[in-house]
């Protein structure tokens, strides 16, 4: 099957994440991680837009962006201080801070990695921890489901997976009856039944691991699943896609990208064809030092194909406050 691989910015950025298809504004929403910046790009002119989130200097990465389902100008910000925030998209013109709506009281406090939101605008985040020396905590990642309620407190967080070394991609079936989630650093990816009315994620199986894959390359990072219900991974480090039939638990197919830091991937376009990759300018590897011999590194890249007919995805689902 071929793919058309191509850039789809002009401009790099520093460290790309978190990207989603915004039909509303027919754009994509990604961040900036380390510029703590949520940015636009155009598709049409390849310009991306960049806002500062203003927060406290002890938070040195905005980890990811997701858009209010009400509103193209809120945003809930996940921060490498495990604190869920509300920003508003003109906050940098007006000097406004984000609004810390909850913290995860643990200590150290943990880095909030990915998240996205199910069906039901509930918001889900994995994390993971760091010791004082800076290195990963083994096990000290979580899996939370953040949502609205109808008491007197404003939002409920339950941690509803714990013991992860370092909580990363998640993604849906079309069908909302499967939820796929990410352990980095032992490369596994999971995979659980899904109730959508109750939120609750059940039966827990390892649908894929790197472990004894021949040319493998990477880490498992951003996700999302097609149309016919296929799982496709960004291989962080790898500077490859791959494609995972659900049903068998095989690896069916492999897309190269001319950037190592290949950090995740979304289904973007009018009509959902295109596959959107966000990647980094820098090398997580070596203190974060420009990637050298990538001239394309921390470009936004495309993918499409108008053979496979499966290679399709479908509208996201947003924060419902």
């Amino acid at each position: 099957m071929h793919y058309k691989v191509e850039t789809a910015s002009d401009t790099p950025i520093i460290f790309g994440e978190s990207p989603l298809w915004d039909d509303r504004r027919q754009g994509l929403i990604f961040v900036d991680q380390l510029a703590k910046s949520v940015c636009f790009l155009d598709p049409l002119t390849r310009e991306i837009t960049k806002k500062r989130v203003i927060c406290d200097d002890s938070i040195k990465q905005i980890q990811l962006a997701m858009p209010y389902a009400s509103t193209t100008e809120k945003f809930l910000i996940g921060t490498s201080k495990g604190q869920l925030m509300e920003w508003k998209w003109h906050n940098e013109q007006d000097g406004s801070p984000a609004e810390t709506l909850y913290t995860i009281p643990s200590h150290p406090a943990p880095f909030f990695c990915d998240g996205k939101c199910d069906s039901n605008g509930r918001f889900w985040g994995g994390t993971f921890s760091k010791d004082q020396n800076g290195d990963i905590i083994a096990g000290g990642g979580g899996l939370y489901r953040f949502q609205s309620n109808e008491t007197d407190e404003r939002y409920s967080i339950e941690e509803v997976g714990s013991s992860y070394d370092l909580s990363n991609g998640m993604a849906w079936n079309k069908e909302n009856t499967k939820f796929y989630f990410v352990d980095f650093l032992p490369k596994k990816i999971y995979v659980f039944d899904f109730n959508a009315t109750t939120g609750v994620i059940a039966n827990r199986k390892t649908l894929f691991e790197f472990a004894g894959k021949t040319g493998l390359k990477g880490h498992p990072d951003g996700m999302v699943t097609d149309v016919d219900g296929n799982l496709w991974i960004a291989c962080v480090m790898g500077g490859e896609l791959i494609k995972i039939d659900v049903a068998t638990g095989k690896q069916v197919t492999t897309i190269d990208i001319p950037a190592t830091m290949t950090t995740s991937i979304c289904f973007g376009g009018p009509q959902y064809d295109k596959l959107y990759v966000t990647t980094t300018s820098v090398d997580v590897d070596v203190a974060n030092t420009p990637i050298k011999g990538q001239p394309d590194a921390g470009k936004i890249f495309s993918v499409s194909s108008e053979k496979d007919n499966s290679f399709k995805g479908f509208a996201h689902y947003f924060f419902q406050p």
